[in-house]
């Protein structure tokens, strides 16, 4: 709020907020498939998702992609896993297919 010659003026900026549920299947030629099944959330531009995951090597932890962003058929983000097993934190960049 700003006080201009003794009137207020509230400014106010909304932002939807989308949320829905996710799941994403990675392949990996050493450890095998991993699933993860979450949350995915969308404020403005960019979406997020977290969730949880597990693989064919049983390997299972947290999984969150933040910075996604979409195009025609196409995703991409940073991605990081933490395994409950091992407690390897493991981060880097994602890019996958989006089916029809």
């Amino acid at each position: 709020m700003s006080a201009q010659r003794g009137r207020f003026k509230l400014i106010a900026c909304l932002q939807a907020l989308f949320v829905a549920t996710m799941s994403l299947l990675t392949v990996d030629l050493v450890t095998g498939g991993c699933t993860a099944a979450g949350v995915y959330f969308q404020l403005g531009r960019l979406g997020q998702f977290h969730g949880a995951y597990s693989c064919s090597s049983n390997d299972y932890g947290s999984t969150e992609i933040t910075e996604m962003t979409t195009l025609a058929g196409q995703f991409s983000g940073r991605i990081k896993r933490t395994s409950t097993l091992s407690g390897c934190v493991s981060s880097g960049r994602i890019t996958g297919l989006i089916p029809n």
